[in-house]
């Protein structure tokens, strides 16, 4: 019984692992997301060409990727 247990609670263990990775790398991405969905004015000001907007837009996201990419590397998870 008690190895019967272990399995199932390593199983478990694995699938929160992956869980919480997926969770890590969404949830910035949505806040990032969310946060230039907002309609303000500052945007529209300080945005001027399109270069700039991949730049703050794009460049962010990729960069939050890059970033969880690395500490996944870093921690042996990916």
């Amino acid at each position: 019984m008690d190895v019967y247990l272990s399995t199932v609670s390593n199983r478990i263990n694995a699938v929160m692992k992956q869980l919480t990775i997926i969770a890590t790398i969404f949830l910035p991405l949505t806040f990032i997301t969310g946060f230039f969905g907002q309609n303000f004015d500052w945007m529209v000001s300080h945005v001027h060409s399109w270069p700039m907007f991949l730049v703050l837009g794009v460049g962010t996201e990729i960069a939050a990727l890059l970033a969880l990419l690395a500490f996944f590397r870093r921690r042996g998870w990916f």
